[in-house]
C-alpha cells in the first residue's frame, strides 16, 4: 500500500511539474512576441523596436543595422490617425551649401549606422553614410520643414557645422520598398 501511494504522489507531482513547465514556456512566448510593422501592400517590415526612446523599425541596409522611425499618420495640423502610421523623415536636412542646395551630407539622426531618413512629399529617402570617422563635411545650412504647416525653411550658419555630420555613400528608397500607409499588428 505505502509503494503505491508513493507511487501515484510522484505521478501527480511530475504532471504538475510538467504542467507548470509548459504554461511557463507558453507565457514566455507571449512575453518575447513583438508587434510587427507592415507596409500598405501587407508586407512585414519588422518588429517595431524602440531605439533611443523612439519607435521604428531596424532594417539591414547593405550590411548595417539602420534604425527608422515610424509615427502615427498626420491627417491635420494637429490630428493623426489611430491605426496607420508614416516614416518620420528627419527634423533638419544638413547641406554643405549656404542655401540648401547641392550636396547634403548625414546628421546623426538615432541610428546604429549614421543614416538620415527624408521626406519630400510621400517619398522617404535613407541617406547612409559610410564608416569614417564624422567631420569630412562641411555644413553651411539647414532645411526644416514645419511639422504644421509642411513649409521648408533654409537657414544659413556663420560657421562650419559639420562636426557631427557624414558624407552621403548610398541611399535607400524607403517608400519604394515598403509604402505607406504603415500598420502595426501581432
Amino acid at each position: 500500500m505505502y509503494r503505491i501511494l508513493l507511487v501515484l504522489l510522484a505521478f501527480f507531482a511530475s504532471t504538475t511539474f510538467a504542467d507548470e513547465r509548459e504554461q511557463r514556456r507558453h507565457h514566455a512566448n507571449d512575453e518575447l512576441r513583438l508587434p510587427v510593422v507592415y507596409d500598405a501592400q501587407g508586407k512585414a517590415v519588422g518588429s517595431l523596436e524602440v531605439y533611443s526612446g523612439v519607435n521604428g523599425v531596424f532594417l539591414n541596409i547593405g550590411g548595417r543595422a539602420v534604425f527608422v522611425a515610424i509615427d502615427h499618420k498626420r491627417v491635420g495640423a494637429l490630428q493623426y490617425t489611430t491605426s496607420a502610421y508614416e516614416w518620420v523623415g528627419a527634423g533638419f536636412v544638413p547641406y554643405m551649401s549656404h542655401d540648401c542646395s547641392g550636396s547634403m551630407a548625414v546628421a546623426d539622426a538615432g541610428s546604429p549606422a549614421p543614416a538620415m531618413p527624408v521626406r519630400e512629399g510621400a517619398d522617404v529617402t535613407v541617406y547612409i553614410a559610410g564608416t569614417e570617422p564624422s567631420g569630412g563635411v562641411q555644413v553651411w545650412s539647414y532645411k526644416t520643414v514645419n511639422a504644421l504647416t509642411g513649409v521648408a525653411t533654409c537657414t544659413s550658419v556663420p560657421f562650419d557645422a559639420g562636426g557631427n555630420s557624414w558624407p552621403i555613400k548610398s541611399t535607400y528608397p524607403l517608400t519604394q520598398h515598403f509604402p505607406e500607409p504603415l500598420r502595426v499588428s501581432h
